[in-house]
């Protein structure tokens, strides 16, 4: 329910049945308060209008619920008073001629105003997972050699080898075993064989007499299971992840759709 208190206007129209001399401005002030607890609101909106609802002035009740208006005194006004939480009140009409001062409580209803609803848009870029975002974020270090998927896509190798032999300093060389190959790398003016890492793990580990075990990444790996490849020809450019004193002879990372 809504309230509307008028007790210094009331106590002034008890005076009304003496010939008074209009005043040329009345002070209209009065106080905002909760319905229920009397509470004073401070920041209500407060507007003032008209007899046609044409909004006259704006007034923002301070720290006590208090407001002000000082109007010409020839006509009536409506108050309409808001606030976030708080039913918008207007009150009925207020006959200011004949008076120098009114004063009006504005009582408003404290049953929560209604929302509209917020719609959130976000947008994010696709994720990747971990293991390709370490990919990409070496790719763009510019350190060594990359191939994406859509490079292999592209290319069509028949065999994961054939690609990274297109590289300079790479030649591959037969495993003993029919066509599969081992990847070399040139050392100055000799090459050996490069250290192969596929989804993190090292495949082509030495024996206890130094000699690689023949295990190729031809073997281990068809072209269309890979997303991405690095290649590393120099000690100094292999990332930290991927270095030992075995990694001389250059690293070749690649990573499958299974550890990507």
């Amino acid at each position: 329910m809504r309230y509307l208190i008028l007790p210094a206007l009331f106590a002034t129209l008890g005076l009304g049945a003496f010939a008074l001399p209009a005043p040329a401005q009345v002070i209209l002030a009065g106080t905002v308060q909760e319905d229920e607890t009397l509470v004073s609101i401070t920041g209500a909106r407060v507007e003032i209008l008209d007899l046609r609802n044409r909004r006259l002035a704006v007034r923002y009740t301070d720290d006590e619920g208090r407001f002000e208006f000082r109007l010409p005194a020839r006509e009536g006004y409506r108050l309409r008073a808001s606030r976030l939480g708080y039913r918008t009140t207007t009150t009925p009409i207020l006959w200011t001629e004949g008076y120098d001062d009114i004063h009006v409580d504005v009582r408003m209803d404290t049953e929560a105003v209604p929302l509209a609803p917020l719609e959130v848009v976000a947008r994010s870029r696709p994720t990747t997972s971990p293991v390709l975002e370490s990919f990409y974020e070496r790719q763009r270090s510019g350190v060594g050699h990359f191939f994406t998927s859509a490079d292999i896509a592209t290319r069509k190798p028949g065999v994961i080898t054939d690609l990274i032999a297109t590289l300079p300093g790479v030649r591959l060389e037969s495993s003993g075993r029919g066509t599969q190959r081992v990847i070399y790398m040139s050392r100055g003016t000799h090459f050996c064989p490069a250290h192969i890492y596929v989804d993190g793990f090292l495949l082509n580990r030495r024996d206890l007499t130094g000699r690689d075990t023949g295990f190729t990444l031809d073997d281990a790996v068809p072209p269309q299971a890979v997303v991405g490849i690095e290649v590393y020809r120099g000690l100094s450019s292999v990332p930290a992840e991927f270095l030992s004193p075995e990694a001389f002879c250059g690293v070749v990372v690649v990573w499958t759709r299974r550890g990507g």
